[in-house]
């Protein structure tokens, strides 16, 4: 928009030039290529304004875009310190089991030896 305003109040001077007449911009009276005005006109417009609009609206899609990402940041935070729970539970009941298998191991071992002994003595 900027840069159509701009070319347009080019145009706008250019048709104004003179032969021998100074150019208000740059004060040359020779004009050897002025600016063309383009198919439309871009008059009266505040861009100011509209950058400051178009600034304002980025602004608040970054904020969006923030806040989203904090969210999403605070669900995975969650997320994760789930799964380090779950990870902890998990790892203590292998351990339980490893005690509980040795247990049921030692405890079987000693049966089907006493079973052996009294075998053996018949």
């Amino acid at each position: 928009m900027s840069d159509a305003y701009l070319s347009s109040q080019a145009g706008i001077l250019a048709s104004e030039l003179k032969k021998n007449k100074p150019c208000p911009v740059c004060g040359s009276k020779e004009h050897p290529s002025p600016a063309k005005s383009g198919n439309f006109k871009v008059c009266g417009v505040d861009v100011k304004k509209i950058t400051t609009k178009l600034l304002d609206d980025k602004k608040k899609d970054v904020e969006n875009k923030n806040k989203e990402r904090n969210k999403i940041s605070n669900e995975n935070s969650g997320l994760i310190k789930n799964n380090e729970s779950l990870y902890k539970r998990v790892i203590k009941e292998l351990e339980n089991l490893k005690i509980a298998k040795s247990k049921f191991d030692y405890t079987l071992l000693s049966k089907l030896n006493k079973n052996l002994k009294t075998f053996e003595d018949k």
